[in-house]
């Protein structure tokens, strides 16, 4: 069976990549990443500043992991940038696309706006947009690491029921129609007691969780900093 991830380098999308790994009845495992300024309104500065200490993260974790079941890693992202990444992933598995910028289809700018206008993404255009379109793009399924609790499992938690997104109750949740959330009903608790048993500590204590680094180290303050998991 294969399985599609999109995976940063963090907690929870390691996490669950330790999981595929070990999947018995998972055989071929696809990594995506998109290494843009995601949320990439014009004349926004919002967004993540974290991407070369997430790349130089998952090359890290990539040395340590069983990569056998690993059968692609695609990056999208500028030439430029994707030059640089070719330079430290040596890995045959490696697969890059060339994009400058995610152009939203005039579909997915309607389904976001609609969930921007209940709350239940903070802006008009954000990364879950950039997600929803290369998953149109490519035509693919794949997994997205939204785990029990997070800001966006607050939000459309009253919209899921027994795990399925309920896509009829409103027109702009089919922006997820190609979401497969496994972690949705995980506690971040229930990972850590997990990952001991499993002894992934070693490997989870190296993910970034950080959007905002200071001197090339997690900054400890923002959002994503203060909800990261103590091993």
């Amino acid at each position: 069976m294969r399985k599609n991830i999109f995976w940063t380098g963090g907690f929870d999308s390691t996490f669950r990549l330790l999981q595929l790994v070990e999947d018995v009845y998972v055989s071929d495992i696809h990594l995506y990443y998109i290494s843009l300024d995601i949320d990439n309104v014009d004349g926004s500065d919002i967004g993540r500043r974290s991407i070369q200490n997430e790349i130089s993260t998952m090359n890290s974790i990539l040395n340590v992991i069983d990569k056998t079941k690993i059968k692609q890693f695609t990056i999208i992202g500028s030439s430029e940038n994707l030059l640089y990444y070719s330079f430290q992933f040596q890995y045959s598995f490696m697969n890059y696309i060339n994009r400058d910028k995610i152009e939203y289809s005039d579909i997915n700018k309607v389904y976001f706006f609609d969930l921007f206008t209940i709350g239940i993404v903070l802006r008009p255009i954000t990364q879950w947009g950039a997600i929803t379109q290369i998953l149109d793009d490519f035509d693919i399924k794949a997994e997205i690491c939204l785990e029990k609790e997070g800001g966006i499992w607050s939000r459309i938690k009253k919209f899921v029921k027994d795990g399925q997104i309920q896509f009829e109750k409103m027109r702009g949740l089919k922006a997820f129609l190609r979401y497969e959330i496994p972690l949705f009903d995980v506690s971040r608790d229930t990972m850590i007691q997990i990952s001991k048993k499993n002894k992934w500590d070693s490997v989870l204590e190296i993910t970034w969780s950080c959007w905002y680094p200071i001197n090339g180290t997690q900054c400890g303050k923002c959002f994503t900093c203060k909800r990261r998991p103590k091993l």
